[in-house]
């Protein structure tokens, strides 16, 4: 095996319809591709190729349930890229009020594939830490202290 290519991610992420894609799936839900399409502003049959090739990658899988087809990330690595690619880029011009609208919701609260982001995510590990439930653990995660095991129990 070579080097790593990161070129050919890179390339994936590159065009917006895919980007938009893998960021409708990042909360860890199954999307149908009808769904995928609306979420990237593209024609059903252009999100088709994109989400083919993301599949081919191996950044989202598939599966059939009766009839239709829903596409999920593929595991929580691809979930990480995405939010660290997230972290560097700029943000996008809002040019509609659905835009701005969505914005202001994914500010305030989401769900990134495994664990709750956005402000109110920020403040539920703030009263967490504040109430002496959670702690910092190395910088990485948080660790549950006795006080919190003994408020789950209850």
């Amino acid at each position: 095996m070579g080097e790593t290519d990161l070129a050919a991610i890179g390339a994936l992420l590159a065009e917006a319809a895919r980007a938009k894609i893998l960021l409708a799936l990042v909360d860890g839900r199954s999307l149908p591709a009808s769904v995928l399409a609306s979420e990237a502003g593209v024609a059903a049959s252009t999100a088709s190729h994109h989400v083919a090739r993301l599949v081919d990658a191996g950044l989202i899988t598939v599966a059939s349930r009766g009839r239709h087809r829903y596409y999920t990330l593929a595991g929580p690595r691809v979930a990480q890229l995405i939010e660290a690619v997230a972290r560097v880029a700029p943000p996008q011009p809002i040019r509609s009020l659905r835009q701005g609208t969505r914005a202001h919701a994914l500010r305030y609260a989401r769900r990134c594939y495994d664990h709750l982001a956005g402000r109110l995510g920020v403040a539920v590990t703030d009263a967490l830490q504040e109430h002496g439930t959670i702690v910092a653990s190395d910088g990485v995660g948080y660790s549950v202290t006795k006080v919190g095991r003994r408020h789950s129990r209850n």
